[in-house]
């Protein structure tokens, strides 16, 4: 089974306990806080998906972790995952967990980079192109600063990238003039 469908199936599962439960605002700050943390820590992804260490000693880690920063819930999964040997999965499983439980609350979350940070009218105008393109979904806007850019703005929308960047502009100038 691809990690994908494997991630989807744990992520949905606990998605449609935590609805059942009310609790699907916990779990959903849980598995943010599971993410955050898994990339923050180049040797907790390390641990999670080396085979060599023992079940026992990845629950005993992870207690000390998570235990006390996620619900019981959240836990569960967490334990679940090593259970089943797919604990190299829960980045994945969290990730789509807030995925799914955007897409229920029609949120989207943008990325804007640009090469200097965005004074507010400028990020607000970019926000109502994005409005006008989305409808009515609540946007969830995160600014990077990326000088490799050179200058303009590069908006994801997570299944779509708009690139006005000048890094883009000059790349497609330099194609029509070596194909052209």
């Amino acid at each position: 089974m691809s990690a994908d469908k494997l991630a989807k199936r744990y992520a949905k599962a606990l998605f449609d306990d935590a609805q059942a439960k009310g609790i699907l605002e916990a779990v959903n700050n849980d598995m943010k806080l599971i993410n955050q943390a898994i990339d923050d820590s180049k040797e907790l992804k390390v641990f999670l998906k080396n085979p060599i260490i023992r079940s026992t000693q990845k629950i005993a880690v992870l207690k000390k972790v998570f235990e006390e920063k996620i619900s019981a819930d959240s836990f569960s999964l967490i334990l679940l995952l090593i259970e089943k040997g797919r604990e190299a999965y829960t980045k994945e499983v969290a990730s789509f967990f807030n995925r799914i439980y955007n897409d229920f609350h029609e949120i989207l979350e943008v990325t804007i980079t640009t090469a200097l940070p965005l004074d507010k009218a400028t990020e607000e105008s970019i926000k109502q192109v994005i409005y006008s393109k989305v409808g009515e979904k609540t946007l969830i806007v995160k600014s990077v600063i990326d000088t490799k850019i050179i200058g303009g703005f590069l908006v994801d929308l997570g299944n779509k990238v708009y690139d006005a960047s000048v890094r883009n502009k000059l790349s497609n100038i330099a194609n029509k003039l070596i194909y052209n």
